[in-house]
């Protein structure tokens, strides 16, 4: 089993997206500084998670596979998570810290700020019904 996530760009490297990169980099960074996380990255296996990004005209598909994790430019397949926002929300979604159970901590600034997000439509989750999938992708990308 590998300590950290084996990033794979389905496009080529050099077809990648800043923003694929940065969320790629962002990713293995954290399992990195956080190796407990690895479990999560292996728990999603098998699924996708979409980002659009409309400000920066990107958007990406992120899939969990064993150990690595694929990279593609455009929404690709049936991701179980979509999020659209625009990339400083985007940005802002890895200061959420983890609190108890491994669950989001929405109670302190950086976490209503998610929710505020959310409830002004800043920030779209498509498919929120994965809740686990919704929480381990957002123990991956919290730097806290």
């Amino acid at each position: 089993m590998a300590d950290t996530p084996n990033v794979v760009y389905a496009d080529g490297e050099d077809e990648a997206s800043p923003m694929s990169s940065m969320l790629a980099g962002l990713i293995t960074a954290n399992v990195t500084q956080h190796p407990e996380r690895m479990a999560d990255f292996k728990a999603l296996s098998g699924q996708s998670v979409a980002i659009r990004v409309p400000d920066i005209e990107e958007e990406l598909t992120l899939t969990f596979a064993g150990d690595d994790l694929v990279v593609r430019n455009g929404v690709r397949g049936r991701p179980a998570v979509t999020i659209t926002a625009s990339s400083d929300v985007v940005m802002s979604l890895n200061l959420l810290k983890i609190g108890p159970m491994g669950l989001p901590n929405y109670f302190d600034e950086n976490g209503r700020n998610v929710v505020r997000a959310i409830v002004s439509r800043k920030l779209k989750i498509g498919g929120m019904w994965h809740l686990d999938t919704l929480n381990r992708v957002t123990r991956l990308f919290s730097v806290a």
